[in-house]
């Protein structure tokens, strides 16, 4: 299964990202989106503001309360 997985991956990777730096930018831009999403939701973002004393109402996770 495992195998099987991986070797779609790769073939989607050879098709559509490799040498695309179009798709290589939009999946750029998507995997730190993502991270900056979960270091929000978590609090992982006001814990580093903290650290630097920004106490910014944006950082604040909304599920952190």
């Amino acid at each position: 299964m495992r195998k099987k997985i991986m070797g779609l991956l790769n073939r989607f990777y050879s098709n559509y990202i490799d040498g695309n730096r179009l798709m290589q930018a939009v999946l750029a831009i998507g995997t730190c989106a993502i991270v900056f999403l979960t270091l929000w939701l978590t609090g992982g973002l006001a814990l580093f503001g903290g650290w630097f004393g920004l106490d910014w109402a944006w950082l604040r996770s909304p599920l952190a309360g």
